[in-house]
Order: structure tokens, then sequence, then C-alpha cells
């Protein structure tokens, strides 16, 4: 298999800047050692049951490391902060890898671990004009949604929801895990502060990777 390089853009959890994907059948059983039925009660084949436990055995040594560890469907997640540890995840279990991320140079990595929530790394500006990204807290109450809604009509084209955020704040979507909002600019992200006050998640700012880099002589 080979394995997919990817740029972080965001320290996954607020901590960590690498993360390595493994592909393997049922990931939770690497952890709680239940392998032996997946998805709708289909049994899980010997083959399949050979090679958790071949991971199992492989990616042991690593879990009582500086790590955090994530197990969803076929998918095992590691994230960890020390290049070295990284060398020896992705040498370790090279077989089952399916992409890596990772800062391209040690100035992502140091300003990613400057800033950490506060900012996102890009090649490009969402719709090459807005600065900021707002999430909202999923508990806003519907009366604030609406009065939301109509408020922005006063900032268009400096404010631009996702359709599923938009479904949210019409309560066509009563539960959806992270509805958000682009921000054009500063005075913007200002006003939207002021009006949603405590029902803010939190604000990311774009900033382009080329502003960061220090091109190479």
């Amino acid at each position: 298999m080979k394995i997919e390089k990817l740029k972080t853009s965001k320290l996954f959890y607020g901590k960590w800047p690498y993360k390595v994907t493994c592909n393997i059948v049922h990931a939770r059983s690497v952890v709680n050692g239940r392998g032996y039925y997946y998805g709708y009660g289909r049994r899980i084949s010997q083959e399949e049951q050979d090679e958790i436990e071949k991971f199992q055995k492989a990616v042991k040594g690593f879990l009582k490391k500086d790590i955090k560890y994530r197990a969803e469907y076929n998918h095992f997640n590691i994230f960890c902060d020390d290049k070295v540890l990284l060398e020896q995840i992705s040498k370790k279990l090279k077989p089952w890898i399916q992409n890596i991320h990772g800062p391209q140079n040690e100035e992502e990595l140091e300003y990613l671990r400057d800033n950490g929530r506060k900012k996102r790394l890009c090649d490009k500006i969402p719709f090459g004009k807005f600065e900021y990204r707002v999430y909202f807290k999923t508990n806003m109450p519907s009366t604030l949604k609406e009065s939301f809604k109509n408020w922005m009509l006063k900032y268009d084209g400096k404010i631009q929801c996702s359709v599923s955020t938009e479904k949210w704040l019409n309560e066509e979507h009563r539960y959806f895990q992270a509805p958000f909002c682009y921000v054009k600019d500063g005075a913007t992200l200002t006003m939207i502060g002021l009006f949603l006050a405590n029902h803010i998640k939190i604000t990311e700012q774009f900033v382009l990777r080329e502003s960061i880099n220090t091109p190479s002589e």
C-alpha cells in the first residue's frame, strides 16, 4: 500500500502535529480484544482475525508512549508530537498505514505549536476572501438562531454559512455536530462576537503557508 503524505493544517486535539492513519478491519478490537463480530453481526473471518492480532502485536509497544490513539470502523489513528517516534511508528506499522499527516517543515511545526487552536494553515484562503471560521455552540436557542440568520443579511458577502449550517439555523437539522460560518474580516468577526456572545464555540484564523515559510536559497 502506497502511503499518502498529507499536510497538517491544525494541531489535532489542540496538541498533536502528526497523525498516522492505519487501515485495519474492526479497529476497535485492537484495543478491546473483541474482533470476532463485525458490522451487522457478520462474523470476522479467520484471515481478518489473524490480521488484527498481527497488528495488535505491532502497535502494542507504542500504546504506552506519549501518543493518543482513536479507533473507529476500519481506521486506527495514532497522534504524536515526536518526529523520532513518528518514524518508528511509520516503520513498524508500514503494512497498514494509509496516510500520514505532518507539517511540511520546522517553521510550520513551530507555528502550529505556538498558536494551538487559533490558527489553521492553508494553501488558499476559503473562497479567496474569508479570513476566519467561527464554530457555534450546538445549544444555541432557536430564537437566537432566527435572529442571527436575519442579522447576517446585513453582512451579505462578508458572512457565509455551510448548507448544513443553514439548515441547522432554520431548525431543519435539530442535531448538527459542528455548525459554522466563514467570516471575511476582523471587523465583521467582532460584530458576530458581540451578537452571539457566549454562543461561539471557537474561532479559527486561516493563515497562508507561504506567509510563514522562509524561501530556500
